[in-house]
């Protein structure tokens, strides 16, 4: 029963705590101390009993810091205190650490007579913790710069880009007026809109992945009809994508939603492309609406028969910049997928995928209907 006792019991949990115990006389002097922790910056504990721990730190030689003094001040006022920090320089050449971080707590003692007799505490080592909190703040602060340096490059892309881009496209659209619709060079100038196009779509994508990220971007909500839409997004890829039959199912003639226009033509152009992109060998792209759950919600699926993604890959679809196996040798920014999904979040739904390689793939994107 003897193992038992209060007092070995005491100094059990001090051994294999995570800091120590510790107590000082009326001029802040050491009386006790116990448990390994403390021990990291000193031979041996004898060495402090009977010092304070400015007095400990003077014998080593060290410089006191100014913390440490304002402790012993709050001391001096008999002041309890409850997770103070202060750094200490370490003694031991072998150290791995030449500054350790200590975080304390204490509180004054009163005899029977409230005779103020000294403090007894605890403390513990957190320098771990400190320089795991240091390199957190370097990665953030890293990646801080970074995104600024995205939206810096994003910005020129935009302001560099776009103007020539018009002057093309509608350079192409007059010459395109003035020749007939069986000509070669028609057909060329409607190439040369629809790269225009694809390069324009890029452009968006990243300005609007940029103000996603910066909090920039809310939906501007209205009465939308979902099909109509969809039909204005598929005429404008067939004009892009000639060689491609873009057919739409829909179980109802209305599919009301209530969303942002311009937001919801990214989602569904967003699927369009990719199902265009990879298609493989296949021309046949397909777009479903149907009504689920007793009409409160609108499910669009955009299925094609194309080169598919492994089924490792598909829980990584939508996040930012990632790309499957299968998009090699594909032009692409991988920034489509997760516009489609930040989108689609911001409008009360989600978004899914399925998948089978070499067989093709099934996007789906499920909005609440209008009330």
């Amino acid at each position: 029963m003897n193992d038992f006792s209060g007092e070995r019991r005491f100094e059990d949990f001090a051994e294999i705590g995570f800091g120590w115990f510790w107590e000082t006389d009326a001029h802040h002097r050491f009386s006790f101390i116990t448990g390994n922790r403390f021990n990291s910056s000193f031979e041996l504990t004898s060495e402090v009993f009977g010092r304070s721990r400015i007095e400990i730190l003077e014998a080593y030689g060290h410089v006191v810091p100014d913390d440490l003094r304002t402790l012993e001040q709050l001391m001096d006022r008999r002041e309890v205190f409850h997770g103070f920090v202060y750094e200490r320089p370490t003694n031991k050449p072998y150290e791995r650490r030449e500054i350790q971080f200590c975080e304390l707590s204490g509180r004054p003692v009163f005899d029977a007579d409230g005779t103020f007799v000294g403090y007894r505490g605890t403390g513990r080592d957190i320098t771990a913790q400190r320089e795991r909190e240091a390199h957190l703040r370097k990665m953030v602060d890293a990646e801080v710069r970074r995104s600024e340096e995205m939206r810096r490059l994003i910005s020129m892309v935009n302001h560099e880009l776009r103007t020539p881009l018009a002057v093309i496209d509608s350079t192409a659209q007059r010459l395109g007026a003035r020749l007939g619709e069986d000509s070669d060079e028609h057909l060329r100038l409607d190439r040369i809109r629809a790269s225009v196009s694809r390069a324009v779509d890029v452009i968006d994508r990243m300005l609007s992945s940029a103000r996603l990220e910066d909090g920039r971007v809310t939906p501007e909500k209205e009465s939308l009809d979902l099909l109509s839409l969809v039909r204005d997004v598929t005429g404008l890829q067939k004009q892009i994508n000639p060689g491609f039959a873009f057919t739409t199912e829909a179980d109802r003639p209305d599919f009301m939603v209530q969303g942002d226009r311009h937001m919801l033509e990214m989602v569904v152009s967003n699927l369009l492309s990719n199902a265009v992109k990879y298609s493989g060998t296949s021309r046949d792209i397909c777009i479903q609406l149907r009504h689920a759950e007793g009409g409160r919600w609108i499910e669009l699926a955009v299925v094609d028969k194309g080169v598919g993604v492994p089924l490792e890959h598909l829980p990584m679809l939508f996040r930012r910049f990632f790309r499957a196996s299968t998009a090699r040798g594909i032009p692409g920014s991988g920034l489509g997928l997760s516009l489609v999904r930040e989108f689609v979040r911001m409008h009360g739904g989600s978004v899914s995928a399925t998948s089978t390689p070499g067989a093709g793939s099934i996007f789906r994107v499920r909005l609440p209907a209008r009330a």
